[in-house]
Formats: structure tokens, C-alpha cells, sequence
């Protein structure tokens, strides 16, 4: 349940809010998932890299209208921003200020979420694969064979990492506002039968013995003090725990106080960071 304030513009979490969550085959044969949504009141919901690993949201634009999940409700900051991710997957494009509304799937209808309408977004005009070279987005919308820029499958990536960014483009749900005895946070659902997004937590979600709990490591790249807008919730680091982790294969290796990212945007189950003498 969402009360705007229109003095703010703010929406407030009063209930948790579950927005389902998608998979969808990319080009390699492997499975990610991706979220409905649209930005500045766009007409069409379209579907973006629901991606842990990764902050804020980086969105295909097109300034010939040919981007109908982008409305005319945005205003343009005198930012930019360009930002490569480990697939070699690079964003380049204006910063803006828009409402980005959430949705149960492409029908579009009432949104489920709607942030409110100063928060920033990539607006991504520009997308390339740095490791291959590929355009994949121009301005003018144009994609290879006239495929989403990103795998083939999505136009952006919705990223829910709680890291800190200099540029401001971080988590859009950190940002809501919580009342009614509702926590600041979320929750993941990956499996396939019928995945999701919660928003927002209850002491039920909190106290459950059926969960596991990880002190989270604090971002040191942020400001002291620093805080997510509205929800004061603070910044947490891409290594957002440690662990120690047992590899096994033709040896066995065992690396303790290992900085652990739960990224549902990796196409691998460990992104091995040089650390020697571990398997690929």
C-alpha cells in the first residue's frame, strides 16, 4: 500500500509489498532475472536485470521515442555517468531525476511501487560490450538483429546492492520511506516457482528461525554518517559479508574471511578474484 504525500512526493511503505520477479533465458543458455517497471510514467512496462550485485538503476533511452518505458516526467541533471560492469557490459548517459514505477508484469495497469520522483536514474543512451566491442544501444534505440540491449533479453539493470555511489545512483528501494512498524529492507525469493521481491520486513521476517543472519560490512567509500534518502538506512559494502568457503575439485581449497557479493546479475556461481591457487 502506497500513501503519496504531496507535499514530498514521497511514497510510504505501510504493508510489505511483494512484486514478482521473472526468468528469463539469456543468449549463453542461462537463466537471470528480471523485474517489470517503468520510468518518468512511462506508457509500457518493460523488464530490466533484477541484479543484487550491482547499485541503482542503469536505463535504456532512446531520444527518438522508440523507449516506451520512458515518460516525459524526468528532469535532466547536468551529470553524466558511464559505468562498466564485470560482463564488460558498459552504460554511458545523462543522470536524471524520475519516479520509477514497479510492476507485476509487461500488462502494466496500477503499479505496484512507485518511488518518488527525485530520486536518480542512468539514463542510458549509449551501451556497449567493452569485451567484444559490440554496440549493443545507441540514441537512436538501435540494437544488434533489434534485440534489449543487455543479454539479448533486458533494457537495463535495476540494481539492489546497498553500496554507496559518489553520482547518487543507489537502490531505489532503500530510498522509500517505512512507517507502520515496517523495517527498512527486502527480501529475495529466487526460486522458479513463482520468484519475488518483497519490500519492506516485519518482525516476523526479522525473528524467523528458518533464516540465516550475517552481520553486513560497512562501506568505507561512504561518507561518515551517510545515509539512504527518506529510509535513513545506511551503506553497506558490494562484499556485503564474509564467509569461509570450501572449493573443492581436483584439490580442495579453503579461503577464510572471504568477502562474499550475493549478485543475482553473475552468470557464474563464483567470480574468482585472482586469489591463487583456487579453481576457476
Amino acid at each position: 500500500v502506497l500513501l503519496p504525500l504531496a507535499a514530498s512526493g514521497q511514497s510510504i511503505i505501510t504493508e510489505t509489498i511483494k512484486v514478482p520477479l521473472h526468468y528469463r533465458t539469456i543468449g549463453s543458455g542461462g537463466q537471470k532475472l528480471g523485474i517489470y517497471l517503468s520510468i518518468g510514467g512511462g506508457s509500457t512496462p518493460q523488464i530490466f536485470e533484477f541484479d543484487t550485485g550491482g547499485a541503482g538503476l542503469y536505463a535504456a533511452y532512446a531520444t527518438n521515442n522508440n523507449s516506451p518505458w520512458w515518460g516525459a516526467g524526468f528532469t535532466t541533471t547536468t551529470n553524466s555517468v558511464t559505468n562498466t560492469y564485470d560482463s564488460g557490459i558498459q552504460y554511458k548517459g545523462p543522470i536524471v531525476e524520475a519516479a520509477v514505477s514497479l510492476f507485476a508484469d509487461h500488462h502494466g495497469g496500477t503499479p505496484l511501487v512507485t518511488t518518488p520522483g527525485n530520486l536518480l536514474v542512468g539514463q542510458m543512451t549509449n551501451i556497449a560490450n567493452t569485451n567484444t566491442g559490440e554496440v549493443l544501444w545507441t540514441p537512436e534505440g538501435v540494437g544488434p538483429s533489434g534485440q534489449p540491449p543487455v543479454d539479448g533479453v533486458f533494457y537495463g539493470d535495476f540494481g539492489m546492492s546497498l553500496n554507496y555511489a559518489s553520482k547518487g545512483i543507489v537502490n531505489l528501494i532503500a530510498q522509500l520511506s517505512f512507517s507502520n512498524g515496517i523495517i527498512p529492507g527486502f527480501r529475495v525469493r529466487g526460486h522458479s516457482n513463482g520468484p519475488f521481491l518483497q519490500i519492506g520486513l516485519t518482525a516476523a521476517d526479522t525473528t524467523s528461525a528458518s533464516a540465516f543472519y550475517f552481520g553486513m560490512n560497512t562501506n568505507t567509500n561512504a561518507p561518515p554518517g551517510a545515509t539512504f534518502t527518506n529510509s535513513g538506512s545506511l551503506f553497506y559494502s558490494e562484499q556485503i559479508f564474509n564467509a569461509n568457503m570450501t572449493i573443492s575439485n581436483a584439490t580442495t581449497n579453503f579461503t577464510a574471511n572471504l568477502g562474499i557479493t550475493t549478485d543475482t546479475g553473475a552468470s557464474t556461481t563464483i567470480h574468482n578474484a585472482n586469489v591463487g591457487g583456487i579453481p576457476g
